[in-house]
């Protein structure tokens, strides 16, 4: 049977690889080629292998050659040895040539996983005691195996394959592999570093071992989020590794001069396998110089990659335009975004916001909320200021276009200096007032609507009891909120609450209302402060409180409103009795009325000397600094009831603040033997000095006004 090697010789085999070899001077080879020398054992598994000895080995040298663009596939050439040992004293030994291909998977850094097939034409030789016999035999190969890399050049494996000779013998090989790619590694010389690659443009489809890049930028930037990029991307790079070599040590920066201080790195990647590609965001931290582009521009970029292969450093660098949009621009594709136009840190806001707030807290009605009060001052003095509503016809948010639509929003100062705004800009505005003098703010949306609400610094609970419209604010956080259209320049505060409560409950009503927190949405989006100094003069204090005082009273009056009703119905009812007109008098002087109060105590007093309405007259003319008046009023009461403790401790107090503590031991100790309860509530009236003006400050009761009913 020896004498038969050509039996199912198949003619096409040394056709394909005549053609397998005159073609591979042409492929596209990407880089040095690796060879591999495998020892393996040989077990044949056919019929006749118990004609075999157990030594059968094979030995294979195997020339792999990468190519570019599919660095998973391995084109390979090889040349094999085969000797085998038979039990009748002959020996068969093949020299063959095969071609084929290995695809290869890297999961890991130190593994390489791989499955080949191969056609392979062999010479073999029979040689026995009559000599040696020629013949020609083709096959095929097919195996599996993995290598792990010692370095970049040198690799070890195992492997285990099946080969079949047609028409003859099939065997099983086990074994080992020592692979080697020339080039790859070169000796380190004592004292000598190796100096790295000169820098060269990323490859972008050419053939090499480089790199391969793409750049996506096509977002681009808005100045006034540059310190949002610094940790949220604008943008990708995807990195490709098209050689047969691992990347290690990737690193990939992003640098625009003049708006960048130095390039910021976007991602350090430990290792990319051959054929690998990933996608990294890129970042950036830009410097304020950005909030100087005023119109739309195009700048020049520099995309940075690192890496090492082969042992060689590799720096490269991608000139990539980037596209930087005006300083007022941004898209809506987060409600939050406008809070990065909240510049309420911006000196010339700060220095308006709290010269108002301060004239407000001076003339401010004790029995209104103070938040409230600020709110209105706020929206009164732009009233003042001339502030307008214009529609932007282009705006995005109010044509209720798409979240990529381009927008231009104001900055405060801005506003203040054009006097004109459309909805986001008079909401930034307002915002940033209000956050200037610490009271918290939040953008109120609707579809194609933007507006806001102020914090009232209570709970829900403390305001439903302090506030009869309650149902016109909003809780939310376990805070209560007070809704402010800001567009309503018309109207007064009041209008613009009421307008404001109304579209938030039928945007509610349809689940299509957002409510966004100004300081959380800061914790994403900071704000940035408008270059170069304000344009604009605020108007004079007097012109601002009138307004305000008026509104505040608008509102004290609609909360009492019922309360009134029913008095006036009891003084109508008792003929104007001292009791309820001075009840009446009290009602309003509770609630910061002063002139409505001292209108119903004089009616009183003019009838007769009622201890509680003197008391009181005399309380509104401390309220005025005018203490003469005030003690005069007080002195009188005491006159007609020396026990009333109300009078006792008007007296008591005033002297306190005059310093006269004769008088004020006086006044108090009667006011212990009278009503103890209230002596032992205002027990720093038996302090004296500064401890006593600390004391009462402590106890919240300096400022606190006891009101006779």
């Amino acid at each position: 049977m020896y004498g038969r090697p050509i039996r199912g010789l198949n003619p096409i085999c040394p056709v394909l690889l005549l053609l397998f070899f005159l073609s591979s001077p042409f492929l596209l080879i990407a880089d040095a080629p690796t060879f591999a020398l495998s020892p393996v054992y040989s077990i044949p598994l056919n019929a006749e292998s118990g004609l075999f000895t157990p030594l059968s080995t094979d030995a294979v040298l195997t020339a792999q050659i990468p190519l570019s663009g599919v660095p998973w596939l391995l084109p390979e050439l090889g040349i094999g040895y085969v000797y085998a040992g038979l039990k009748n004293s002959y020996a068969l030994s093949t020299i063959g040539v095969r071609a084929g291909a290995s695809a290869h998977l890297f999961p890991l850094p130190w593994l390489d996983l791989w499955a080949a097939a191969s056609l392979q034409y062999s010479l073999l030789l029979l040689a026995g005691s009559s000599g040696m016999t020629p013949g020609l035999l083709p096959g095929a190969g097919f195996g599996a195996g993995a290598v792990f890399p010692l370095n970049d050049s040198l690799s070890l494996g195992v492997a285990a394959s099946a080969r079949y000779d047609f028409g003859q013998y099939l065997y099983f090989e086990p074994g080992l592999s020592v692979s080697y790619r020339p080039g790859a590694a070169k000796p380190a010389v004592p004292g000598r570093q190796e100096p790295p690659v000169q820098p060269a443009p990323l490859s972008t489809g050419t053939e090499g071992a480089m790199a391969r890049v793409r750049v996506d930028l096509e977002e681009g930037v808005f100045p006034v989020f540059y310190k949002y990029y610094d940790d949220h991307p604008f943008g990708s790079v995807t990195v490709s590794n098209p050689g047969t070599g691992w990347m290690r040590d990737v690193k990939v920066s992003f640098y625009v001069k003049k708006f960048m201080d130095a390039p910021r790195e976007c991602a350090a990647i430990p290792s990319l396998a051959p054929g690998e590609s990933r996608k990294i965001d890129v970042v950036a931290l830009f410097n304020d110089e950005i909030l100087s582009v005023t119109e739309a521009t195009k700048v020049a970029s520099d995309i940075g990659l690192e890496y090492a292969v082969d042992g060689r450093s590799v720096k490269t660098t991608q000139n990539v335009t980037l596209r930087v949009y005006r300083r007022n621009n941004m898209t809506w594709s987060d409600d939050r975004r406008a809070a990065a136009f909240v510049s309420a840190n911006d000196p010339a806001i700060v220095s308006a916001a709290r010269r108002m707030c301060g004239d407000v807290k001076a003339a401010k009605n004790a029995s209104v909320n103070e938040n409230l009060q600020i709110a209105a001052a706020v929206h009164e003095a732009f009233r003042v200021f001339g502030v307008n509503y214009v529609r932007d016809p282009t705006s995005a948010i109010s044509d209720g276009k798409t979240a990529s639509q381009i927008d231009y929003l104001q900055f405060p100062r801005e506003t203040l200096e054009a006097r004109a705004g459309d909805c986001d800009d008079l909401s930034v505005l307002y915002c940033a007032f209000l956050e200037a003098v610490g009271i918290e703010t939040a953008f109120l949306t609707v579809p194609g609507h933007i507006f806001i609400a102020a914090s009232l610094n209570l709970t829900p609970e403390a305001a439903k009891a302090g506030f009869l419209g309650w149902d016109d604010l909003i809780f939310r956080d376990d805070k209560a909120w007070l809704p402010i259209e800001v567009t309503l320049r018309d109207g007064g505060f009041l209008e613009a609450w009421r307008e404001g409560a109304r579209e938030w409950r039928e945007g509610t009503s349809k689940d299509r209302a957002g409510f966004f927190p100004v300081q959380q949405a800061w914790a994403a989006y900071e704000p940035v402060a408008l270059p170069g100094t304000a344009g604009f003069i605020w108007p004079a204090s007097d012109l601002v409180i009138g307004p305000v005082k008026a509104e505040v009273a608008r509102f004290v009056e609609r909360e009492i409103a019922g309360r009134v009703l029913k008095l006036r119905a009891e003084v109508q009812k008792e003929e104007g009795s001292a009791r309820t007109v001075n009840a009446l008098g009290a009602l309003y002087a509770k609630n910061g009325l002063v002139d409505r109060a001292r209108a119903e105590f004089e009616k009183v007093v003019a009838k007769e000397e009622y201890v509680p309405a003197l008391v009181n007259l005399g309380n509104l003319a401390r309220l005025e600094k005018k203490n003469d008046s005030a003690r005069d009023y007080y002195e009188r009461a005491y006159k007609v009831s020396p026990g009333n403790p109300n009078a006792l401790l008007a007296l008591a107090r005033i002297n306190q603040e005059e310093e006269n503590y004769g008088a004020v031991k006086k006044y108090y100790a009667a006011l212990q033997a009278v009503d103890p309860a209230l002596a032992l509530r205002h027990s720093y009236l038996g302090i004296r000095g500064e401890e006593a003006a600390k004391a009462a400050e402590a106890s919240g009761l300096a400022a606190e006004m006891a009101w006779a009913e």
